[in-house]
């Protein structure tokens, strides 16, 4: 997480975009259509990754997501659900999504953090 005098990279967290998907604590969505795709998938991803799976299922309807540069919030992360996780949530996600790649996130950019560095890499000749 930025803190808010923080731009990130190029000030990209600055920028209103397009992405594939934003966390849950931060997400708007109308309640007819959350339904209508089945809301969070809480047998699969009954802790993690439910809202990264719900983006993609919007995505995948035709909707888009936007982050949107304006909204500040504090996210106290784990208060809510704690802090255990299922590794088969992960496995599972893995497993859904694992070939899906980020149309919006240059590949040139790390994955390390969210301040949008550069991705060291070795590129053997």
């Amino acid at each position: 997480m930025l803190p808010s005098w923080d731009n990130g990279y190029m000030s990209l967290a600055k920028v209103n975009r397009n992405c594939i998907a934003v966390t849950a604590a931060c997400l708007l969505t109308p309640r007819e259509l959350f339904m209508r795709l089945g809301g969070f998938d809480d047998r699969s991803f009954a802790v993690s990754y439910n809202d990264v799976d719900y983006c993609y299922r919007l995505r995948d309807a035709g909707y888009r997501i936007v982050y949107c540069a304006d909204a500040e919030l504090t996210h106290c992360e784990g208060y809510s659900r704690g802090f255990v996780d299922n590794p088969a949530e992960g496995a599972a996600f893995r497993g859904k999504y694992g070939l899906l790649t980020d149309p919006y996130y240059n590949g040139n950019l790390s994955l390390d953090n969210e301040k949008f560095g550069i991705r060291s890499q070795t590129v053997f000749p």
